[in-house]
């Protein structure tokens, strides 16, 4: 896979790694910042097992002004920093700012950003796994490729995972990592 032969898992932000707000609200400033631990947990688990991370996320609270370009940057500096500390190695974040209205290729269900990580970081498709919580992280995935997994009760999946823990068999199955 990339650089060093590692696997790479990517990451929606909300509702996967920090909790999310109700719709068409956005985490506009620290407070808003929770993370969902149980899914760290989950996620160190794949981790140990020689995995790394890469977070692709819809932020369209840019373009309505509802969100600042400068905290966002700080939230995904802080985020990747706890992260990192806490033993789950991230690589790079992709945001997508834009607007719903703009259908730029970017947004997901389009596989822009998956795509996008996938070439900078010369990711092997058939085994690159992208997990959200949204009918759109598995389209997106479809789209690029890859395989898609989705976690929590906000979505149509096939599958119920309540978290990344709940998941992790499956994961594993997907990403050949069962010995």
């Amino acid at each position: 896979n990339h650089q060093n032969g590692r696997l790479v898992v990517i990451l929606d932000r909300d509702g996967v790694l920090i909790a999310k707000m109700e719709k068409r609200k956005y985490v506009t400033k620290i407070q808003d910042y929770q993370p969902l631990f149980q899914n760290w947990k989950g996620l160190l688990q794949l981790a140990d097992l020689g995995v790394d991370f890469i977070i692709a996320t819809n932020q369209p609270g840019v373009a309505l002004g509802e969100v600042n370009e400068d905290f966002l940057l700080e939230l995904h500096q802080q985020l990747a920093a706890e992260l990192i500390a806490y033993g789950i190695n991230v690589l790079a974040i992709y945001v997508c700012p834009h607007h719903w209205d703009l259908n730029c290729a970017c947004r997901k269900p389009m596989p822009g950003m998956l795509a996008q990580a996938i070439s900078d970081f010369k990711l092997d498709p058939g085994r690159t796994l992208y997990i959200g919580d949204d009918d759109r992280d598995e389209i997106a995935a479809n789209r690029a490729g890859i395989m898609g997994i989705l976690i929590g009760d906000d979505h149509n999946g096939s599958q119920i995972y309540s978290d990344v823990i709940a998941a992790i068999p499956q994961i594993k199955l997907l990403l050949k990592l069962v010995q």
